[in-house]
Formats: structure tokens, C-alpha cells, sequence
């Protein structure tokens, strides 16, 4: 979610935890320009991450363009889907192993991503 004020959103802090969202501030994303969410189900198991990030940031330009890259090419979109399935079940019990894995898989194509969305599409 791009916002014009991260910090704004730390005062909705109630309403997003009413729907299940709890802020994590010592996450590894939580910045000035960034804060991150995440509703557990009542299994304990993770089922939805909110990154609140600055429009200014370029961190939001990039979350964007991935998506909107992986909207559009499907081959990469489902082999990015098998990638963080596999890594789950491999470190399913190392958040941060799996973290910096899957940050080897976003990180390559990145260059394209933003050749990509730097064109008109």
C-alpha cells in the first residue's frame, strides 16, 4: 500500500488491528518510509502481509513494478510462486533464512523489472 505519510498510518494502528492486522515495528521492512502488517489466522499461521510504504520511496516503485510485472508474464510469476512455496516448506521455521533466500530470487530480476516498467505498456 503506497501512502503519502507512513507515519500517518501508525494512527490507524486500531482500526487495522480491529480486521486482524498487527503492526510488527522490529520487522526487518518497518522504516521511515515502511511499515509492515500481518493478520495471523487462529492457528497461528501467517495468512496476509501489509507493507505501508512512501510514495516517495523507491521501495514502493519497486513493489509495484514487480507486481505489475509478474501480472504480466505468467511463466515468472508462477515460477516465483513455486520458489517462495519451496522455500517455505524448507525453512518453514526460519523466517529470516527465508527472507534472505527469497531475496536472491526478487533481487535478480530486478533490472528488467524496471527496464519493463520504465516503457509504456
Amino acid at each position: 500500500m503506497l501512502v503519502d505519510d507512513v507515519q500517518e498510518m501508525l494512527h490507524h494502528r486500531d482500526a487495522l488491528a480491529a480486521l486482524g492486522h498487527e503492526y510488527r515495528p522490529a520487522s526487518l521492512t518497518s522504516s521511515h518510509d515502511q511499515l509492515f502488517f500481518r493478520k495471523v489466522n487462529p492457528a497461528g499461521k501467517r495468512t496476509h502481509h501489509l507493507h505501508v510504504v512512501a510514495r516517495s520511496s523507491p521501495k514502493g516503485y519497486d513493489h509495484l513494478a514487480f507486481r505489475d510485472y509478474l501480472r504480466t508474464h505468467e511463466a515468472e510469476a508462477q515460477a516465483y510462486a513455486a520458489m517462495k512455496l519451496e522455500l517455505a516448506e524448507r525453512f518453514a521455521n526460519e523466517r529470516m533464512r527465508y527472507v534472505d533466500e527469497k531475496a536472491v530470487y526478487v533481487d535478480e530480476p530486478m533490472a528488467r523489472v524496471r527496464a519493463w516498467a520504465s516503457t509504456p505498456q
